[in-house]
């Protein structure tokens, strides 16, 4: 036998094993699979993501795969949805199936499959859902009792800015501190200081997942390829992340004692006690679902949802003005005709604001702020367009790509409030514009946030006016990690009159 036979066989059988493993990555979960690109191994697409996810999605979309495509993520093939039809399709008219939520080892290394937002779907997660929405609207979500807590916390932020007058002021920082405010009051009855120390470290935890620049990009790639926080750099933004989650969790756990030690079923005064009250009065289905550990996560999820979504709405919304000076004057006016120097802001009045409520959902519009939602996962087999998703596929609506449809929208990068005011002059509410998702994961906040947005900007405006310092008006590009976020926003304000 030639001495040269066993090394070119064992070489033989490794090309063969590379070769083999190369066909199973390669390879589709189905013949019908959506069409979509692979990448590269252990990365698959990230690489070529670039700084802005969802633009580069909807056009990989436009250009080759339609609005139903697949995408090698790290080492699994996901599904994304670019278009408002396919997304009503999946999220509304097939609610059920695409309901699911994947294993994200990220954000479940801290829930353990607890809370709702992190939680896959089931009869229990649909419990606890409806068990929060009910919470929320006793609580008169979207209505005056509602509507007492933002103006508030509104009157609270006034003095703070008028503490500020002449000089620069971080306004995306504090949006945090007032939304933040509001949702603590409701999940556990406290509001803060704009300077705690405690709290804005809490606040902070929801500013690196969201808009961290260190860290963004690197948790970014974590979450769609969990295997990645093993690795040099990836691990140590993962583990800079869950040192600062874990002490979110104890400061809840803090909150719940509290609540423990002062209940009173008579008088019930937020979230955190009609938790309590179904825990101890609840049926006994309730009491095995209703623990204190789902309690921490609930709260950290209305607490992530119900902060970081009118923060950062409500800061672009400044940001344009800055940008579009000339929609300053007809909000303006808006202002003046329905409330005066001194009118209390209310929802109830939106008939009276048309360009207002136009320049709000226009900013929805361009600037997504869940530009590619939490991933969803299918429960069941099924074809969406023709093409064939099988039951635990990973599902990523990209609510982005649905508000740049050309069709819908002409000219969508345009910014234009206008397209949402019809010929008689009054606002047009359009069901296109999904920036709190859709279907059964829809944000249950999403009352809450419209309420807050709206009145946050006409109270802030009907007191000030505001400008760059020195000019500097910062860029609208934004930070594009999780979500789509200013990368700042340093103003001065003076007084109106």
């Amino acid at each position: 036998m030639n001495a040269f036979d066993y090394p070119v066989s064992g070489v033989a059988v490794i090309i063969a094993c590379c070769l083999l493993l190369f066909q199973r990555w390669w390879r589709k979960p189905h013949p019908k699979f959506p069409p979509g690109p692979r990448g590269i191994p252990l990365f698959g697409m990230l690489p070529f993501m670039g700084t802005f996810p969802a633009r580069t999605l909807k056009q990989w979309a436009q250009e080759k795969y339609g609005p139903v495509m697949s995408v090698r993520l790290g080492s699994e093939d996901v599904v994304i949805l670019t278009n408002w039809e396919v997304l009503n399709q999946a999220l509304v008219k097939n609610s059920a199936r695409f309901a699911g939520r994947p294993y994200i080892a990220i954000f479940n290394a801290i829930t353990g499959d607890k809370g709702v937002l992190f939680r896959d779907y089931s009869e229990d997660w649909k419990s606890q859902k409806h068990f929060g929405l009910r919470v929320l609207r006793e609580w008169g979500l979207g209505k005056k009792r509602m509507e007492d807590i933002v103006n508030i916390e509104g009157n609270y932020f006034l003095e703070f800015i008028r503490s500020t007058i002449g000089k620069p002021m971080d306004l995306k920082k504090y949006l945090f501190n007032v939304t933040g405010n509001i949702i603590s009051q409701i999940t556990w009855g406290a509001r803060y200081e704009y300077d705690d120390v405690i709290y804005n470290g809490l606040l902070d935890e929801l500013k690196l997942l969201f808009g961290d620049t260190e860290y963004g990009r690197k948790l970014f790639w974590v979450y769609y390829a969990p295997e990645l926080r093993y690795l040099p750099g990836f691990k140590r933004a993962y583990n800079h992340f869950l040192e600062r989650q874990y002490s979110s969790v104890e400061f809840m756990r803090e909150r719940i004692a509290e609540h423990q030690t002062n209940f009173n079923r008579n008088d019930i005064r937020d979230f955190m006690d009609a938790f309590i009250f179904e825990q101890r009065h609840g049926t006994e289905i309730n009491k095995k679902s209703f623990t204190d550990e789902q309690l921490v996560m609930y709260g950290k999820d209305m607490f992530l949802a119900g902060t970081e979504t009118s923060s950062s709405t409500l800061a672009w919304a400044f940001l344009y003005l800055l940008h579009y000076p000339e929609c300053l004057d007809p909000i303006e006016k808006e202002i003046e005709t329905a409330f005066g120097i001194n009118g209390v802001p209310s929802f109830s009045r939106l008939d009276e604001t048309p360009y207002i409520m136009a320049y709000i959902q226009e900013i929805m519009r361009a600037k997504t702020l869940v530009t590619i939602t939490l991933q969803h996962k299918t429960t069941d087999d099924g074809y969406l367009n023709e093409h064939f998703i099988p039951k635990n596929t990973t599902v990523i609506p990209c609510l982005w790509g649905a508000h740049m449809d050309p069709e819908i929208w002409p000219n969508p990068e345009q910014f234009d409030p206008y397209r949402h005011i019809d010929s008689n002059g009054k606002f047009v509410t359009s069901d296109k514009i999904v920036p709190f998702s859709m279907g059964q994961r829809f944000c249950p906040g999403e009352g809450l946030a419209k309420v807050e947005i709206y009145m946050f900007l006409i109270k802030i405006l009907q007191k000030f006016k505001f400008r760059a310092p020195n000019k500097n008006i910062p860029t609208l590009d934004g930070i594009h990690t999780t979500m789509n976020v200013p990368t700042e926003l340093n103003v001065v304000f003076e007084e109106r009159y």
